[in-house]
């Protein structure tokens, strides 16, 4: 997570944070194998001042191609989620757009998208849409949403899920 209270979320994509990262992720994956945990968040972080994007994203990729196949040897999936840019502003991919491209990059099928209903919502809307068609997009990992739309009015989660064919 890094230092939350300072604003991180994350170090998976902070230059010069790489040793802290193995550090946390190597702990993380020991936990997860320990609990039987198949499903790891790696959050990519905040892009520092001083930063660019495109730095921060080349770390990601290479932190996680080091990292997917040892978590493969567990089972253990990572997932990237886009978090929307009014709750956390400054996060390496706050759409589905980037957090693809970075999928793709790392090439790897433990690899995946975190579909967070309550971030895409904010950033892309039409999450009836895109649910209807997810059959359309590889890679994707499935958020269970009732914790997602728990976040949500108790009126509007059935709803989406409806216009979407999944209630």
């Amino acid at each position: 997570m890094g230092n939350a209270e300072a604003g991180e979320r994350g170090v998976a994509a902070l230059p010069g944070r790489e040793n802290e990262f193995k550090a946390i992720v190597s702990e993380s994956l020991e936990y997860a194998s320990e609990l039987g945990a198949g499903l790891i968040h790696v959050m990519a972080g905040v892009v520092p001042e001083g930063s660019t994007t495109r730095e921060c994203e080349d770390v990601f990729i290479e932190n996680l191609r080091a990292t997917a196949p040892i978590a493969e040897d567990l089972g253990i999936t990572l997932l990237i989620a886009p978090l929307n840019s009014r709750d956390v502003p400054g996060y390496l991919h706050s759409d589905s757009s980037p957090a693809r491209q970075i999928i793709d990059a790392v090439a790897m099928p433990n690899v995946l998208l975190q579909f967070d209903f309550y971030h895409l919502q904010i950033m892309e809307g039409d999450l009836a849409a895109g649910l209807a068609h997810q059959d359309r997009l590889p890679g994707l990992a499935g958020h269970p949403a009732e914790r997602a739309l728990a976040r949500a009015r108790p009126d509007e989660g059935p709803r989406v899920a409806r216009e979407a064919g999944h209630a």
